[in-house]
């Protein structure tokens, strides 16, 4: 009877150990598990904060884009304007520059018919 009381304790103290291991192995796991959800939380955190960030910059890269685009239309039509105001003067410039010609023409023709005739009573 002593030695089947003492492979009872011996089978006893076995089973013992080898529930403190795995209690220490669950213990261990649940730290382990404990540990990855909140370095979860905090990625899923960190996450939502770029994709606000990148949201945030979207908004602000439209606004900018839709300023400039206004800017640039804005540019397009002043510049067309200068320009057809160019036009115009250089139109002005060109016919009063035809009829300053014209009448230095008139004017010689009528200096060279005065000194002919200026010439002829002489």
């Amino acid at each position: 009877m002593d030695s089947a009381q003492e492979t009872f304790n011996a089978e006893r103290r076995e089973l013992v150990e080898k529930i403190e291991g795995m209690t220490l192995r669950i213990t261990s796991s649940e730290r382990t598990l404990t540990t990855l959800e909140n370095q979860k939380d905090a990625l899923t955190a960190n996450l939502a904060s770029k994709d606000k960030q990148i949201e945030d910059s979207r908004a602000e890269f439209l606004a900018e884009k839709t300023e400039l685009i206004s800017k640039s239309d804005d540019l397009k039509k002043r510049f067309e304007s200068k320009e057809d105001e160019l036009t115009q003067k250089k139109i002005d410039f060109e016919r009063e520059q035809a009829l300053q010609k014209q009448q230095i023409v008139f004017t010689e023709q009528k200096a060279s018919d005065l000194q002919n005739q200026l010439d002829k009573t002489v």
